[in-house]
């Protein structure tokens, strides 16, 4: 398996507490997990089967970081491949 591409203009914006997150598909995804966390390491939050470009949280009050990782399923491997984006976290207020 070859390096997998990054998810790439990875956009972020909030309106009345709710987090809105975009993005472009580098590659041909079987799924996307998003990662979500008030500290500066990944805690993963859902994982959205299919290749979506959006998602949508109501995480509260507080600053939180996000991180969008592409993934593919290869049948047959013991592990699954992904790669996140963005090497800077995303957040909100």
């Amino acid at each position: 398996m070859g390096q997998i591409a990054n998810p790439t203009s990875v956009t972020l914006s909030t309106s009345n507490g709710v987090v809105y997150l975009s993005w472009s598909n580098g590659d041909a995804y079987t799924s996307v997990i998003i990662y979500r966390n008030t500290s500066n390491s990944q805690v993963r939050l859902t994982e959205i089967n299919g290749a979506p470009t959006s998602f949508q949280d109501q995480p509260g009050s507080g600053t939180f970081y996000y991180w969008v990782q592409g993934h593919i399923y290869i049948p047959g491997y013991t592990d699954d491949y992904g790669i996140k984006y963005p090497a800077q976290n995303l957040y909100s207020d």
